[in-house]
């Protein structure tokens, strides 16, 4: 037979193919396929559901809640994913949210509601490294479950899918149960001192010029614990939980303190990687008053986080810095998203540049927030907490900077320099009965593989007088 022959008879035995419904490939049900990596904060992970929607019932459905994700790391050996997605009417009690992300880009966001509680979708996945099924609260923020019936993968070499998932998942656990590395033998620098101390049962960090100090815990999450002047009260808030032994899995009243970083990809809001918030952290030192922490790899996320904090000799000013690296192998959207957290108690009143756009804050609380020239005030004590569960507010404007007025006299004060492109809303603060965060975001950057985002904090705390008090050393932990 010819050549061209051969091409032909390919081609019409293709063509016969697709007329018939076959297609390349085995179909690998939801239910059967390991993930290689989950968020999941207020329900579970189910199998073997029965989806009732749009008069229609589908039997073993695989279900999460609002809010939760399911993570495949799929190695490229994936051609498409297809499932019948919907809220059980039974069950419901808010619509919710599906952003369907590949290799962290948003590829589609679909809203489930009362009135359209079904739909079936497709997912093109040839040549994809990560698929994430992120389920997001409705407008009412109630837990609400999706089920995924008839779901399935399709792929090409089924064993080999399966065994590669298996491996990844493992990976991933591994690496949530190895232990916190030992601290390093620690630097003979003059002018800076540096004591270890025992901040919640864990190895910690005192660091001081005499002028500040900041106190830093290695193997939770490379946190940020303290900061105050010379002798003073640390003021940044503390967890009102007992930290369990095991923080693999957080919850969320354990990110409501101290000061930490997350990812803030540009689709969807997320508290961030476990691992990144409380797994361990390698410490190293740099120059005098510099302590490098690296988290080790999400595989959830495909980032490596760093933190670097330098407290100068007899600077009134400590420098914090976040860097985001990407460990996945395509290009992907990644930003910052710095969270300082204080009691709210412990402060008087709340400064920010003043926004442009009234749409930067609600119109239920705006009229909590004074004009005072160039900056927007808020006094703690005004807020009716009685009545309204927080108050908050994002400022569009260019300066990143915020001020907070302490109760004690003290004006603390974060800025970032203004030396690149800016972001869509680089100042955001939210004062909730207990704690208020203090939160700067970042631009959203488009990095290559083993590409970088940085984000630079100077971080001072004046005195009453404006005077910083004589070092004392009866107050250290």
């Amino acid at each position: 037979m010819s050549i061209n022959g051969t091409i032909l008879l390919t081609v019409m035995a293709a063509v016969c193919c697709g007329l018939s419904g076959c297609a390349a490939g085995e179909r690998i049900p939801l239910a059967g396929v390991p993930y290689c990596d989950s968020e999941i904060r207020n329900g579970s992970f189910r199998s073997g559901v029965t989806l009732r929607a749009a008069g229609r019932e589908a039997a073993d459905a695989v279900c999460i809640d609002s809010y939760g994700s399911l993570v495949y790391d799929l190695g490229g050996m994936a051609d498409s994913f297809s499932a019948e997605a919907g809220i059980d009417e039974e069950a419901y009690r808010d619509e919710v949210r599906l952003d369907i992300i590949v290799d962290r880009k948003l590829k589609e966001s679909i809203r489930f509601t009362r009135e359209a509680p079904r739909r079936r979708i497709s997912v093109p996945l040839a040549g994809a490294r990560q698929l994430e099924l992120s389920v997001q609260y409705g407008p009412n923020y109630k837990e609400q479950t999706l089920c995924f019936a008839d779901a399935y993968f399709r792929v090409r070499d089924r064993a080999a899918f399966l065994e590669h998932l298996a491996r990844c998942r493992n990976r991933a656990d591994m690496a949530r149960e190895l232990p916190p590395e030992p601290l390093p033998p620690l630097p003979a620098w003059k002018e800076i001192k540096v004591e270890p101390f025992v901040w919640r049962e864990r190895p910690a960090l005192w660091i001081g010029n005499g002028v500040l100090e900041y106190e830093i815990v290695p193997s939770f999450g490379g946190r940020l614990v303290g900061f105050r002047r010379a002798g003073g009260k640390n003021m940044l808030e503390q967890p009102r939980h007992p930290l369990p032994k095991d923080l693999r899995r957080g919850r969320s009243y354990y990110r409501q303190h101290t000061r930490f970083a997350r990812s803030e990809p540009a689709w969807y809001f997320l508290p961030g990687e476990d691992l990144h918030l409380f797994g361990p952290y390698e410490l190293r030192f740099g120059e005098a008053g510099e302590c490098i922490l690296t988290s080790r790899p999400s595989l959830f996320l495909q980032l490596r986080m760093e933190y670097r904090f330098l407290l100068r000799p007899g600077s009134d000013r400590l420098e914090v810095t976040t860097v985001l690296r990407n460990i996945g192998k395509f290009d992907r959207p990644c930003g910052i998203w710095s969270v300082a957290v204080l009691p709210t108690e412990s402060i008087e009143k709340l400064e920010l540049p003043a926004s442009r756009r009234f749409a930067d804050v609600s119109a239920e609380t705006a009229r909590y927030w004074k004009n005072e020239g160039s900056f927007s005030a808020l006094a703690v004590s005004d807020i009716p907490f009685d009545r309204l569960e927080s108050v908050e507010r994002k400022s569009s404007d260019s300066r990143q900077l915020i001020r907070a007025r302490l109760t004690s006299g003290e004006l603390f004060t974060m800025e970032v320099p203004s030396d690149g492109p800016e972001a869509e809303f680089p100042n955001h603060v939210y004062a909730a009965r207990q704690f208020t965060e203090l939160e700067f975001h970042s631009p959203i950057a488009e990095l290559r593989e083993n590409g970088e985002i940085m984000m630079r904090e100077f971080w001072t705390l004046q005195a009453p007088d404006g005077e910083a008090k004589e070092a004392k050393t009866e107050n250290r932990p």
